[in-house]
């Protein structure tokens, strides 16, 4: 990916899709591309795989809106909230445990960083699920 200061450098974008009752993850993914633009479709497969259902609502940030975006989620009947742009950003932050950012990956290649990234969501859950299990 360029960089604004650095040029080219090794970067990965990596998502993940949280359930909004349990704040649980449910589904990743990791592209070597710098834009969310094209990959909610995607990102709703891996729900529909791992629970074996499309979701009713989808909460998605502004990285995700697109015509086709917003048009696969018509056509898959979503009740889609995806934000326009980056206003109101602060406000829309609710549980940032839930949504970790991530600034530097410790391996190279697309292979182990997706791997790595698992890591790191299986450990949020186990983390989750203890909070949910002590309530």
């Amino acid at each position: 990916m360029k960089t604004s200061t650095e040029g080219y450098q090794q970067c990965y974008n990596a998502q993940a899709v949280v359930d909004g009752e349990s704040q649980l993850v449910v589904g990743t993914a990791v592209t070597a591309g710098a834009s969310d633009q094209g990959r909610l479709a995607a990102m709703l497969d891996v729900v529909d795989g791992v629970l074996g259902e499309t979701p009713g609502q989808v909460l998605a940030d502004a990285g995700y809106c697109g015509e086709a975006e917003l048009a696969e989620m018509e056509a898959r009947g979503i009740d889609g909230y995806v934000a326009l742009g980056r206003e109101g950003k602060a406000a829309a932050e609710t549980d940032a445990e839930s949504c970790p950012a991530i600034r530097r990956f410790s391996l190279r290649g697309l292979e182990k960083v997706r791997g790595e990234w698992d890591l790191v969501c299986l450990a949020l859950n186990v983390r989750r699920l203890h909070v949910l299990l002590a309530a």
